[in-house]
């Protein structure tokens, strides 16, 4: 026996579980569209932040390398004081031993 397309109060029942079915899958659409926009901006700020890792590691291996210039120029430079000045041998540094511009 074929089936019989819903009549009266059936087809009134059917039409509103098909407008109500419509809804919900355009809702879903709406919520994997959200979904998929969410995850593309997650994926570009994971991008983003691996980008500024890479950069501050980088400019952490500068800074260290100009500390440890700066370190060496600065035993250079005492060393240059002390013996400008005439000190030998193990001399503990006192603050007398820096000139200032106006000393």
């Amino acid at each position: 026996m074929p089936s019989q397309p819903p009549t009266g109060s059936a087809k009134v029942l059917q039409t509103r579980q098909d407008a109500e079915l419509l809804a919900a899958s355009r809702q879903l659409a709406g919520m994997r569209t959200a979904l998929r926009k969410r995850e593309k901006e997650l994926a570009q700020r994971e991008e983003t932040e691996k980008a500024l890792r890479r950069e501050n590691l980088e400019l952490t291996r500068r800074l260290n390398a100009a500390q440890k210039q700066n370190q060496s120029l600065l035993e250079k430079l005492a060393r240059l004081t002390l013996e400008s000045s005439g000190v030998t041998g193990n001399h503990v540094f006192e603050p007398s031993d820096y000139r200032t511009i106006d000393d």
